[in-house]
């Protein structure tokens, strides 16, 4: 997981963040690059909504909408309300 402070956010440094992991994925033979995003069911959520678009803008489609106990049941218990996990993908 990455992720920028709010108080820098703007800058470049999620962009950054983002060519690093493509760039290392790509040295390591990978020609897909996936992120994901967990997102509240049934509601719409700012900071997630800004975060697709940001995705989108850098390249990346949604391949899936999908259950999280499907991925990552773990987490079930540790979840404030129903989530659901979007799957983005770029070739790389």
């Amino acid at each position: 997981m990455l992720a920028v402070s709010s108080s820098a956010q703007g800058q470049g440094l999620g962009r950054l963040l983002v060519q690093a992991g493509e760039k290392k994925a790509k040295e390591d033979g990978f020609e897909i690059m996936q992120l994901e995003i967990l997102r509240p069911r049934g509601w719409k959520m700012k900071a997630k909504e800004v975060l697709k678009s940001w995705y989108e803008k850098l390249g990346y489609e949604v391949v899936e909408v999908a259950e999280v106990e499907l991925f990552y049941p773990a987490l079930l218990p540790f979840l404030a309300c129903e989530c659901e996990l979007v799957v983005f993908k770029k070739s790389i």
